[in-house]
């Protein structure tokens, strides 16, 4: 007797580019806690829209906690080694203040090209 076995694997991924800002944003939304997020939005919002992707949320907060905020460290240590302005924490930054940044950033790569220490 001959047995078959047949397995079927699909994954999807996206890949998103955020500004600053908007990780700011994430960061403070995943700081609440998976438990108050979701104990607030429900007796707000209700369970019928967010109930069916709790645990897709959680991992999505634990994700934010693991990467954003070691990556949102880095930028405030780099501003503060390199006397840079703070964020101003809109979601858009004007193109003046993008120029200036670039050109910091250019003096960051030379100083430290394998990486900020």
């Amino acid at each position: 007797m001959n047995l078959l076995k047949i397995t079927t694997e699909a994954s999807i991924t996206a890949t998103l580019s955020l500004t600053e800002g908007q990780l700011r944003g994430l960061q403070a939304l995943a700081a609440y806690g998976d438990t108050a997020f979701f104990k607030a939005f429900y007796v707000k919002l209700g369970k019928s829209s967010m109930q069916p992707v709790e645990a897709d949320m959680r991992e999505l907060f634990e994700l934010i906690r693991r990467d954003v905020s070691p990556a949102l460290s880095k930028i405030d240590t780099m501003r503060k080694n390199f006397n840079l302005p703070k964020s101003n924490m809109r979601f858009d930054t004007p193109v003046e203040n993008v120029d200036t940044f670039a050109e910091h950033l250019k003096k960051v790569n030379q100083r430290y090209p394998s990486g900020l220490p």
